[in-house]
C-alpha cells in the first residue's frame, strides 16, 4: 500500500510543481492576479488584478495628460533642454497642471508595483487550501 501511494506521489508532484511555475510566471509576466487566479484564490487574484488595472490607467491617464500639456501649449519645435526650460519657468504650463498630472503618473505606477509585488509575493505561498480538520 505505501508503494501505490507513494508512486501516486511522484506522478502528481510534475503537475503541481508546474501549476505554481505557471502561476508565479503569470503573476510577474503577464499581469499581476491571473497567476493567483490560477492557483485557486479567486477573491485574492481579483483584487490583485483591479489593483494592477487602476495603476496601469493612473499611469497612462498621467502620462497622456503630462504629453498633451506639453505639446498642446508649445507651438514651436524646442529641444529637450529648451522644453525642461520652459516647464521649470512656467512658460509652457502652469507647475499646478505639471505637477497634478506628474502625480497621477506616479500614483499609477506606485500601485501598479504594489499589486505586482502583492502578487509576486502570494505565488509563493501554499497554492492549495488547508485540509480540513478530520471529524471525531
Amino acid at each position: 500500500m505505501m508503494k501505490l501511494q507513494e508512486k501516486v506521489t511522484r506522478s502528481t508532484f510534475p503537475a503541481i510543481f508546474m501549476r505554481r511555475i505557471a502561476s508565479i510566471l503569470l503573476n510577474l509576466l503577464a499581469f499581476p492576479g491571473t497567476g493567483t487566479m490560477l492557483s485557486g484564490r479567486i477573491m485574492l487574484g481579483l483584487l490583485q488584478l483591479c489593483l494592477a488595472l487602476l495603476g496601469f490607467g493612473l499611469s497612462l491617464w498621467g502620462t497622456v495628460d503630462l504629453a498633451k500639456l506639453v505639446f498642446t501649449t508649445n507651438r514651436e519645435l524646442l529641444s529637450t533642454a529648451e522644453i525642461q526650460e520652459n516647464i521649470l519657468n512656467a512658460q509652457i504650463l502652469s507647475l499646478e497642471q505639471f505637477l497634478l498630472a506628474l502625480g497621477i503618473a506616479i500614483l499609477g505606477v506606485f500601485l501598479f508595483s504594489i499589486a505586482w509585488i502583492w502578487a509576486a509575493l502570494s505565488s509563493l505561498c501554499r497554492s492549495s487550501p488547508p485540509p480540513l480538520p478530520s471529524q471525531p
